[in-house]
């Protein structure tokens, strides 16, 4: 059976674009009874497919929604988006594509819905998914008594094996586990070192590694324009009808994820990605979210949210990684509310788990590493092992830990042959360090490759 290709968030922006409408014209459309009378009416011999329970409470609630006009959990049953009313093309972004049919949950009274929290599919129990996703609910009184069974205990996933990642990134086994079990206590993680270090690549293995699941992945970058509006829900003006423009709210990629998340009776692990974030305004882009980082228990009403709307907070399931890029100058100048609600990770070329793990170490427990470029060498067996000693050197030389060379230009698949090699060190390598001795008085020509290469080799220096 395909799983749905669907956002979740679709109804529910549906249903705000009906109220802007009802505003407009009060007496010609009432949003409410168009959206969700249409989408239980949807297909009647659908409808009529299912067991029991699936009748009842459709038929049920629907009726006594266009009877009384008040309800408690709404039932919205959907199916191929070429069988959907032509009026709403909300939902034929929002519908499962092809043959996959089942219901979506929410919970609402007559003038406001909560973004959905459940999918039910095939094969699922109905009673114990209700359950879980409307807590607040008193589920048995509203269904039907056959409806409900007994609850299956979920199943034992295996826990994914750290060690194996760690050598994939040829980083030691002991900082990858340190670094995992620091972002599952803090929940918030932060990558902080030079550029060339991997620190995107780790964090984005770390998060497929804890998340398989790409949907409860979400990569973000930050850059100086980004603020609240794109990272969380803003305002932003959306064409209409004809030639106008009417100004609508709009979720982000972080509302758009825990939506996902809390949509979910599991209450899966989310993970997002903030690349770059000492780019961007951070207490612009948090906003009123630096509470909730640190208080994930609590619940806020936002900067756009409507009177009616429920207070939101962050699932404790939600975890963030982020980078932070040590050569620009602004990482020093990161406010302490952010520090405190983060855990900083050092990843420098100097220290592990890019240089070797130093003799009795603390955390490492015995175990020795030779460092991050030296492993790959070694393991793809590259002809070029003094390139670990070239960069050593340039970092000493240069004497400037937070714009070092680090060692990810070189951890290339292919076979780091000698024009290869040269190729990186003139168009990317050389490059960065000239940037780095401009203002300095230095001459550049003390790391030309081939001097370089001289030193390490023959142990003598040729200045």
């Amino acid at each position: 059976m395909n799983e749905p290709v669907i956002d979740r968030k679709q109804l529910l922006a549906a249903y705000q674009a009906g109220m802007l409408a009802h505003d407009q014209k009060p007496d010609k459309w009432d949003p409410l009874q168009e959206v969700l009378t249409r989408a239980l009416d949807l297909e009647l011999k659908a409808k009529k497919a299912r067991a029991a329970p699936w009748n009842n409470m459709v038929e049920d609630w629907g009726s006594q929604f266009k009877r009384r006009r008040r309800f408690d959990l709404v039932v919205y049953v959907y199916d191929d988006a070429g069988k959907l009313d032509k009026e709403l093309p909300q939902f034929r972004e929002w519908v499962a594509r092809g043959a996959f049919r089942g219901v979506l949950l929410l919970l609402g009274t007559d003038t406001a819905i909560t973004a959905p929290r459940a999918v039910v599919r095939r094969g699922t129990d109905l009673a114990v998914t209700l359950k879980r996703a409307f807590p607040e609910v008193d589920v048995e009184s509203v269904l039907p008594e056959e409806t409900f069974g007994e609850e299956q205990p979920p199943p034992v996933v295996p826990a994914p094996d750290i060690d194996a990642l760690a050598r994939e990134l040829f980083v030691p086994p002991w900082w990858l586990r340190e670094v995992r079990d620091l972002l599952l206590d803090r929940k918030a993680v932060v990558f902080v070192g030079p550029p060339g270090t991997g620190k995107t690549y780790i964090a984005k293995r770390l998060a497929e590694h804890l998340q398989p699941a790409a949907a409860f992945r979400t990569y973000v970058q930050l850059h100086p324009s980004y603020g609240y509006e794109h990272f969380f829900e803003g305002y932003w003006p959306l064409p209409t009808e004809g030639a106008g423009m009417a100004l609508a709210r709009r979720d982000g990629p972080l509302k758009k994820l825990v939506g996902r998340i809390v949509a979910e009776p599991t209450g899966p692990t989310g993970i997002l990605l903030m690349d770059e974030m000492n780019r961007g305004n951070l207490p612009k882009v948090f906003g009123e979210l630096y509470y909730l980082l640190e208080y994930r228990k609590e619940a806020l009403s936002l900067m756009y949210a409507r009177p009616d709307e429920a207070p939101f907070k962050l699932p404790e399931s939600l975890m963030l990684i982020g980078t932070m890029n040590s050569a620009d100058r602004s990482v020093s100048a990161i406010d302490q509310a952010l520090r405190r609600r983060f855990a900083f990770v050092d990843v420098y070329p100097d220290a592990p788990p890019l240089a070797a793990t130093p003799p009795g170490h603390p955390l490492a427990g015995g175990q020795t590493h030779a460092g991050m470029l030296r492993t790959f060498l070694k393991e793809k067996g590259r002809t070029h092992p003094w390139i670990a000693d070239v960069i050593d050197l340039v970092n000493e030389k240069l004497r400037d830990r937070e714009g070092a060379v680090g060692p990810s230009h070189f951890l290339t698949a292919d076979d780091l042959d000698e024009l290869a090699l040269r190729r990186i060190w003139t168009y990317t390598v050389h490059p960065m360090i000239q940037a780095r001795l401009q203002g300095t008085g230095r001459p550049i020509d003390e790391f030309d490759l081939d001097r370089l290469r001289a030193e390490v080799t023959t142990g003598a220096s040729t200045t």
